[in-house]
């Protein structure tokens, strides 16, 4: 799943729009139940893990076959294309693409410069093939390869009982709920919105996490979701980009004035530790590599690599040419939010 950590310093045109759907959170949920490297940063991983053991046979097996081939990502890509919107839609349109126009359109966009590239490799041209594998590599690997050989009626099969499966099992029994959850973070949003700019209102709904904008004209489609906090999710597609953020707290309690907010509970959640504050002091004087904190902490990589990775979801770090860095911003930010909470009426 790609993880939103880029800025831009372009002058924009900012177009707007919000949505929501239960099929967007049903692809989040099939996505993050299956990214095993992220689960233990997600508020829902417990909920995971004891949902698993819920599962029917036949979807754990069309998760397994996902998580192999990534093709969380397809699904991904293919509800935005075609805005899908409900199940039915999905299955007609999916068992009337052709071949090749299925290739096309799971195969990730890179850039306008390489659309011709993306065409090519949906056709099994060997070097466009290579260059969508090398550029998707980092979070898809073997996805590129995988989509261009594989038999698309079996593709199409797995697609259609992943998303079915998971809608019926998982979805479905809490519907309402989730819409309720949805609805209400929208309708705050839109409120807000008629009082900032549209570069202002993107930074206030992501909660200042840095995000790239490729074009001077650029489409925006702000959607709420729920599976995924911590994280916001990006995906460019051709006209548009799509940034799932994290529904508030308001939005999921709005009875519960006394509920903190979840980002400045992460935050302190992750000071609460020796290993995580002895990393936090060092990279407060510089920036360090993975085996450089390694090498300081006499801990090993993978064990710091965890801890990497939590500081990441509360975006207390940031990556910057394989070398992390402490957002000092987080903190403060964080330290004001607390000040607040405790004296707000």
């Amino acid at each position: 799943m790609d993880i939103l950590n880029w800025s831009s310093t372009k002058e924009n045109h900012i177009h707007v729009t919000m949505d929501y759907s239960i099929i967007h959170e049903a692809v989040l949920g099939i996505a993050a139940i299956t990214n095993k490297p992220i689960l233990s940063t997600l508020e829902k991983e417990t909920e995971f893990k004891k949902l698993r053991k819920d599962l029917s046979s036949a979807l754990l097996h069309e998760l397994n076959y996902l998580e192999t081939h990534n093709t969380w990502k397809s699904l991904l890509l293919l509800i935005h294309t075609w805005n899908i919107q409900h199940i039915d839609e999905f299955k007609d349109r999916i068992l009337e693409t052709s071949d090749v126009e299925l290739r096309y359109s799971v195969i990730p966009f890179i850039g306008k410069n390489y659309e011709e590239n993306r065409k090519m490799a949906a056709r099994g041209e060997k070097e466009s093939v290579n260059l969508f594998e090398k550029a998707t590599s980092n979070i898809l690997p073997g996805y590129i390869t995988f989509i261009v050989n594989c038999e698309i009626s079996q593709l199409k099969h797995h697609l259609i009982n992943v998303l079915q499966l998971w809608l019926k099992e998982v979805v479905y029994p809490v519907q309402d709920s989730i819409e309720a959850v949805l609805a209400r973070d929208i309708k705050s949003k839109k409120h807000a919105q008629k009082q900032k700019d549209s570069l202002s209102f993107i930074q206030w709904v992501l909660d200042d996490q840095k995000f790239r904008l490729e074009d001077a004209e650029t489409n925006i489609i702000l959607i709420p979701q729920i599976t995924y906090r911590p994280w916001v999710i990006y995906l460019e597609l051709p006209s548009y980009q799509v940034l799932y953020y994290p529904v508030s707290n308001e939005s999921i309690h709005p009875e519960d004035t006394l509920v903190p907010d979840y980002q400045m509970l992460q935050v302190f959640k992750i000071l609460g530790d020796d290993t995580r504050l002895r990393l936090i002091k060092l990279l407060s004087k510089r920036d360090y590599s993975l085996s450089e904190l390694a090498s300081k902490t006499n801990i090993e990589k993978t064990t710091i690599h965890h801890h990497l990775k939590l500081m990441r979801s509360a975006r207390i770090l940031e990556t910057n040419q394989s070398k992390y860095h402490l957002n000092q911003d987080t903190l403060h930010k964080n330290w004001r939010k607390l000040e607040d909470y405790l004296h707000e009426e």
